[in-house]
């Protein structure tokens, strides 16, 4: 309890994210768990503007890269995980604005533009708030990242 207080929830939340997602990649690169975290907050990040909760995006986020890290279809790994029907439908693709900022998301990630620009759209969000936010995500995991496996 005195290291929460300490250090505060979110450091301990991300701490937490970066050791299961690395011990889960194994042998893969830092890279594929610096892009779990990125995801993740970027979806906590767009939570407010979207009327969600912030925790319920990061762990959205988190969720939406358990195939690449068990290297198992999400449709099999939903099917053991408990978590809202809501959660599962936007992980599935629904018409939620939760499953449209995981579209946003890997549009980034992949560089398709179009499909950014037609989801900014549906979100009802600027172009320079997603690009800020994105920014704001990739720093924080970044930063994340350093301070776990490169401590001064």
């Amino acid at each position: 309890r005195e290291a929460l207080f300490m250090v505060g929830e979110d450091v301990i939340r991300k701490m937490a994210t970066v050791a299961v997602a690395g011990a889960l990649a194994g042998d893969r690169s830092a890279t594929l768990v610096s892009m779990v975290l990125s995801r993740a907050l970027f979806c906590e990040l767009l939570a407010p503007s979207v009327n969600e909760l912030p925790a319920r995006m990061y762990l959205l986020g988190l969720i939406s890269m358990l195939d690449v890290l068990f290297e198992t279809p999400l449709s099999r790994i939903l099917q053991s995980l408990p978590i809202s029907p809501e959660m599962k439908a936007a992980l599935n693709g629904d018409e939620s604005a939760p499953s449209h900022v995981l579209l946003l998301v890997r549009s980034l990630e992949s560089c398709d533009w179009q499909r950014c620009q037609e989801t900014q759209r549906l979100l009802g969000l600027e172009e320079g708030f997603i690009a800020s936010t994105y920014v704001e995500a990739l720093r924080s995991a970044s930063a994340t990242m350093r301070e776990m496996f490169y401590p001064l």
